[in-house]
């Protein structure tokens, strides 16, 4: 949804609720020979003039998708024969849109194009229609025979600007030209449904000896020289254009997309299968598991986000599961306007919501956070259930998250669109849905979590008080520099272990240490694997031969009673090849130090006084103090876990009350441990109330 226009020339006739009516966009002097003809200067000031017509009625159109852009920059058009002043990236998709409406439907007259665009075919200067407009975004980019989705060219001089166009252009070749690659190797065109398992489905897709030698490394392989198309797609997946909340639902609601630039446009399905092939390679190149659980987006990682959404969106996929990953994607999406992080999801989500900006934005959010709840009502059956965790929305909240309004209740969802801007936080900003710390501890026993007030109310138990091991985020304690982190990450090591205690996870403090680090796998799933990268990782710390390091990351009776040279000899690979194998090590490490680098931004370490070792969020409170229990304010701070979370929580204990700091993660807490301390007796659930 587009911000309102600075200036309002157009006199604009009053529409019919009732008749589902809308205004479209006719331009005149209309392009016909799409991209072959050189387009409109921006000198040339653009004409055109609306119509309306009733959805009831089933009009031919377009719809545009666009990012509104900076509110100073402008430009002049003319609509209805008056002077009317829109964004630059406005009246750039004006000039040039209809050039990709011919080139996807070549035998059509050019004077029957039909465009709508929010900015101006919406009084914005009218709150009722703008309301009434926004609750009906569903049906026109539902209803629009084709939806374009506009990449706005960077705010440069016109000469960068054409080297721009020329590397979009080439960047869309690219593109197109893996697209037919891939078909080729697979002997079709892959639906979005089936993109997801990508790699699981197609493993031809991820062996690079299996493909053309001069374009799949070339483009894939992260240490290759060759980077340039690589690069380029890089630049392409950057664009403003896939990080805005509104754009989601577009993209999502849209019956055919393409995207275009000024010089070419492509398909979106073609994008969301190259970008899931890059992705999926990447992950398989750096030996990650097919879907990460970090909700850090890279440039790589949204569109197929996206395109999991649209699948399930077209497939008619229940309603817990589209919300829950629309609410991700939102979470990391951009928007003006923070209220529109919730009613950008309208469109998708269909909840009976209405869009009113009247309300503050924590009515708008515990609105959205009472349907979800609603719509997730969880009820714990088997381990391996699929539902959505109640509180999933947690994963969100906190007094941890970086651009928090203030006047918020710790545990009210602050999404990062609320200002505009990005959390560099890695997995700050999302849980895994196959986390389950708090999901079925009181199978039967326990009130479903409720909103009175301000404050949120949930079951949960209490785990003891935290002490703090580092004193900033750990990207502040070691060097972001491969190999130079090993005296901090050693200092870190000695410190975490003392006091920590494996009788009560079932861990060596090594193995726990390591799962903090690299937590992107479920790691009991695929224990050889999780040798083999904390091997490398244990290197990290100081050298460690084979048999130093199994007594050090293996309890005695994970042995089974062998010695610890015969358990290594039998456990090997299907080839034979051990898990410290050398091929890989090294640049295991560099990739874990990256990992280290790059996913502990805000991050610090903790330890329980259980004996629990965990990292948690690091807030302002928490920053100015060192191995202390008690926040700045004397406050003690808590481990817990509540009832309908998948992860482990910190809380600030007030008067009478907690504050949720953030999400936490804690080895032998993450896979729903703490059910048997409640049915043992050794923990009694309470009710907590969160402000």
């Amino acid at each position: 949804m587009a911000s309102p226009s600075t200036h309002n020339a157009v006199s604009y006739q009053p529409l019919d609720p009732s008749r589902r009516q809308i205004r479209l966009i006719e331009i005149e002097e209309p392009i016909t020979t799409g991209f072959l003809r050189r387009h409109r200067s921006p000198q040339q000031k653009l004409s055109c003039r609306l119509e309306t017509v009733s959805l009831d009625d089933s009009p031919a159109f377009t719809a545009l998708s666009y990012v509104w852009g900076p509110p100073l920059q402008l430009d002049d058009i003319i609509v209805d024969g008056a002077l009317e002043k829109v964004t630059t990236h406005l009246a750039d998709a004006l000039r040039h849109v209809q050039k990709a409406w011919c080139h996807e439907f070549p035998g059509r007259d050019a004077s029957s194009f039909r465009l709508w665009a929010d900015a101006l075919c919406i009084n914005q200067a009218d709150p009722e229609e703008k309301k009434h407009q926004v609750s009906q975004m569903r049906a026109i980019y539902g209803s629009a025979e084709l939806v374009i989705g506009w990449l706005p060219a960077p705010n440069t001089v016109d000469e960068k600007r054409s080297v721009w166009e020329a590397a979009m252009k080439l960047n869309i070749g690219a593109i197109r030209a893996l697209d037919t690659e891939m078909q080729q190797i697979v002997g079709r065109k892959l639906d979005l449904a089936e993109l997801p398992r990508m790699r699981d489905n197609h493993p031809a897709l991820n062996n690079s000896a299996t493909t053309n030698a001069h374009t799949v490394p070339r483009v894939w392989k992260p240490r290759s020289r060759a980077l340039d198309r690589s690069r380029g797609l890089v630049r392409f997946c950057s664009s403003e254009y896939w990080t805005r909340v509104w754009i989601t639902q577009e993209i999502v609601l849209a019956r055919r997309l393409v995207v275009a630039t000024p010089q070419d446009c492509i398909d979106f399905e073609s994008i969301a299968r190259v970008m899931t092939w890059k992705a999926s390679f990447m992950r398989q190149w750096n030996k990650q598991p097919a879907t990460e659980p970090t909700g850090a987006l890279g440039p790589f990682d949204r569109i197929p986000r996206l395109a999991e959404l649209k699948a399930i969106k077209m497939s008619g996929g229940a309603l817990p599961t589209l919300l829950f990953q629309a609410a991700r994607i939102s979470a990391s999406a951009m928007a003006t306007d923070p209220r529109d992080s919730v009613y950008g999801l309208l469109g998708v989500t269909g909840l009976s919501i209405a869009a009113d900006y009247e309300k503050d934005y924590s009515d708008v959010v515990i609105e959205f956070f009472q349907s979800c709840m609603q719509t997730w009502s969880y009820v714990p059956c088997s381990p391996h259930t699929t539902r959505v965790p109640q509180l999933a929305l947690l994963a969100y909240a906190g007094t941890s998250k970086p651009h928090r309004m203030e006047e918020l209740p710790g545990w009210m969802p602050n999404f990062r669109a609320a200002m505009g801007e990005h959390d560099g936080g890695g997995t700050r900003a999302d849980v895994s849905p196959e986390w389950r710390a708090g999901v079925d501890i009181a199978i039967g026993a326990a009130p479903a979590p409720a909103i009175r007030g301000s404050s949120l109310w949930a079951t949960g138990i209490i785990l003891g008080k935290m002490q703090y091991l580092t004193r900033h985020g750990i990207d502040t304690e070691l060097s972001t520099t491969p190999f130079k982190s090993i005296p901090a990450l050693r200092g870190l090591y000695l410190q975490a272990a003392q006091g920590y205690s494996p009788t009560r996870t079932g861990l060596s403090s090594l193995r726990a240490f390591f799962r903090l680090f690299v937590s992107w796998q479920h790691w009991s799933r695929d224990a050889w694997t999780e040798m083999q990268w904390a091997f490398w990782f244990a290197q990290l710390i100081e050298p460690m031969t084979p048999a130093t390091f199994a007594d050090a990351f293996l309890l005695s009776h994970e042995k089974n009673g062998m010695e610890t040279e015969e358990w290594l000899d039998r456990h090997r690979e299907e080839d034979g090849r051990p898990f410290w194998d050398r091929e890989t090590g090294e640049y295991a490490k560099q990739v874990l130090a990256r990992e280290i680098s790059l996913h502990w931004n805000g991050w610090g370490l903790f330890r329980s006084a259980k004996g629990y070792l965990g990292r948690c969020p690091v807030d302002a409170a928490m920053q100015s103090r060192n191995g202390a229990e008690l926040d700045k304010d004397g406050h003690d701070e808590y481990l817990a876990v509540v009832c309908g979370y998948g992860a482990p929580v910190l809380l600030r204990k007030l008067e009478g009350h907690y504050v949720l700091v953030g999400s936490c993660i804690v080895p032998g807490l993450m896979e729903g441990e703490a059910k048997a301390f409640v049915q043992s007796g050794e923990y009694q659930l309470a009710n907590l109330e969160m402000r």
